[in-house]
């Protein structure tokens, strides 16, 4: 459930239950947003059968001997069982009050045969959990008789080979009906052989590509440097490849093996097309050392000002401001300059007497 809305369950295997696959789907060859329904795979996603209708929560326990779902819907009180790989399912109420389900886990691993269910009631939003032990459904234990060998990959085109290996492994047979011990390990029942190689063990070189994404690797068409060039000690060696590459962890061994010719010419590489080569990256160098040239330049002159505290320039702007003693000194030296210069003092003299007075 995200954020209120149901979702379906994602794909679900089992490493203890080889080739066992459960998932949700549609059948066609486009999307839906119809509810899917539940599919499984028994040789791990080959082929595929319809195994219930609708979305469920479900699990595999038990080695796959057991696989257990309950619907994904409002509220239920039914669980489903299959001790057959989904082919039959049975099922069983394990509450009178149905409850809106939140999770269904094998407990207290999953080998166990019991199975637990959590969810609330609809109503009181009250919080419950069911144990079932699946034990009365499989009584006996499996023998010997009830495992069967399993191949996968057996339906592709290399006969089970899958990058170079060709693994065997002991699985518990479609409807044994039984439970398989606790203890039981099944990688100890499994072998790995190697395959011979053949051309699907291969991808193509570069500058090859396969018609149709099958058969043989031919040389593309739109490839133009149809030959590799390189230059090693001052000796150029070409490199004709045949178009195929060891896919990346193929383990094969024998069979089909590509050759490819490695003809050393012994011939001096061209100076002029060394000295291209290198200028790609001279130019490079020359900034990077010019940059840190002007860092280190930088960083001496900062060092250099702090450590002997040189005032350097200010250019911020100041206001204007006046002191009362240097208006004073700024009278002293007019009156200075004025007497310098002979001016009539009568013309500074201040007199009392009113404007009519004068006229008079």
């Amino acid at each position: 459930m995200s954020q209120g809305v149901p979702m379906a369950m994602g794909p679900l295997s089992n490493p203890n239950a080889v080739g066992l696959i459960l998932v949700h789907g549609h059948l066609g060859t486009e999307l839906h947003t119809s509810e899917p329904d539940v599919y499984i795979s028994e040789d791990g996603g080959y082929s595929w059968n319809k195994a219930l209708d609708g979305p469920h929560h479900y699990a595999i326990t038990n080695y796959g001997a057991l696989i257990v779902a309950v619907p994904q819907k409002s509220s239920t009180n039914v669980i489903k069982y299959s001790v057959d790989a989904g082919q039959c399912w049975n099922e069983y109420v394990f509450t009178s009050e149905p409850i809106a389900v939140t999770g269904l886990l094998p407990e207290p691993n999953i080998k166990s045969l019991n199975v637990s269910i959590w969810g609330y009631d609809m109503e009181t939003r009250i919080w419950n959990a069911f144990s079932i032990n699946f034990k009365a459904v499989l009584e006996s234990t499996c023998n010997s008789d009830d495992f069967e060998t399993w191949k996968p990959h057996e339906k592709n085109s290399k006969k089970g080979c899958l990058l170079g290996y060709l693994e065997t492994f002991r699985r518990i047979k479609r409807g044994a009906r039984c439970s398989v011990d606790i203890n039981y390990d099944h990688q100890v029942y499994q072998t790995q052989d190697q395959c011979d190689c053949t051309q699907d063990d291969y991808e193509c070189a570069f500058g090859f590509k396969r018609e149709d994404g099958q058969g043989q690797c031919k040389l593309d068409p739109q490839f133009k440097n149809k030959v590799i060039d390189i230059c090693v000690k001052h000796e150029e060696e070409k490199e004709v490849s045949t178009g195929y590459r060891l896919i990346p962890g193929d383990k094969c061994n024998g069979g089909f093996r590509p050759k490819t010719n490695l003809l050393d010419l012994h011939e001096n590489c061209d100076g002029t097309r060394l000295a291209t080569e290198n200028s790609k990256h001279g130019g490079l160098k020359v900034f990077i050392i010019l940059l840190f040239v002007v860092m280190a330049a930088i960083g001496i002159g900062y060092v250099y000002v702090k450590r002997y505290s040189i005032d350097l320039p200010c250019f911020k702007t100041r206001n204007i401001m006046y002191r009362y003693s240097e208006l004073s000194q700024k009278d002293e030296l007019d009156n200075a300059l004025d007497k310098a210069l002979n001016l009539d003092e009568e013309s500074h003299v201040y007199h009392d007497e009113s404007d009519d007075d004068m006229l008079s």
